[in-house]
């Protein structure tokens, strides 16, 4: 289901599109790693979407090995290991820092 928004298109869902999740362990100049390895093959994650746990920022990803999610460099020239270390942290205050991976791409323009 779907309405008008400001930005665009505002949808409801009635699954639950996370394909990953969890705890981020260390960030890297071109992605993060987690504390969990993601079920997945690398190749099924590229194009898909990673996002911190408050959904504030989105990332396209490259793909993922075991538990080390890689974003997309042309989309994403500038990201940086430091820029990552803001994103990424504790925002619901439960003492650990997660990111989430979307089944959807994100739309660059």
């Amino acid at each position: 289901m779907g309405r008008n928004a400001k930005s665009g298109v505002e949808l409801t869902l009635r699954f639950d599109p996370r394909i990953g999740e969890g705890p981020v362990k260390e960030l890297h100049n071109d992605g993060l790693t987690s504390v969990v390895n993601l079920k997945f093959g690398g190749l099924y994650y590229r194009g898909k979407t990673l996002s911190n746990e408050d959904n504030s920022v989105a990332y396209k990803l490259n793909g993922v090995q075991k538990n080390r999610a890689y974003i997309n460099g042309e989309t994403h020239p500038k990201i940086t290991k430091a820029t990552l270390s803001k994103k990424f942290t504790d925002k619901d205050g439960d003492g650990i820092a997660r990111y989430l991976i979307y089944d959807w791409a994100l739309e660059t323009r």
